[in-house]
């Protein structure tokens, strides 16, 4: 298999309303420029919110920001149908939701290599807060989804 290596040209903080967004649901906007003949650039637009509900949906460590990014960088490159998977995380169990998509991450990161040698990266980490009250009504939240399928009996 091809390795897909994306050299990381800048990570901005876009509230622009040509994109959609509010200054409340604000996006990270991360341009890739993909190492191939000829380079082409790939476009991210990752909302800020998306790493609380990492956290919550699979459990994930709100220390373990890089693990968290991880995850979040590598979802777009998901192309399976979660919902139809056993061990999506609405159809079982956190912890085994969370193996599974820990090991569909590690798998694309065999396929995905992001070089970040200027460091734009940073520019999330320095913004992350692990002790935030997003996590907690985002645990919340997903406690309540779990709470309700179980309730319909899926």
């Amino acid at each position: 298999m091809e390795n897909k290596s994306f050299t990381v040209k800048s990570v901005t903080d876009d509230r622009s309303p040509s994109f959609g967004t509010a200054s409340d649901n604000p996006l990270w906007r991360i341009v890739l420029l993909k190492d191939d003949d000829p380079p082409y650039e790939h476009v991210i637009f990752l909302p800020h919110e998306a790493f609380g509900s990492r956290v919550a949906e699979y459990g994930l460590d709100t220390e373990d920001f890089e693990k968290v990014l991880e995850v979040v960088l590598y979802e777009p490159f998901m192309n399976e149908v979660h919902e139809l998977d056993p061990n999506f995380l609405w159809n079982t169990d956190q912890e085994t939701a969370r193996l599974h998509h820990l090991a569909r991450v590690s798998r694309l990161k065999d396929e995905y290599t992001y070089n970040d040698p200027g460091k734009l990266f940073d520019v999330i980490r320095a913004s992350y807060d692990p002790y935030s009250s997003h996590h907690d009504a985002m645990k919340e939240h997903v406690k309540n989804i779990r709470n309700s399928l179980k309730a319909a009996g899926t």
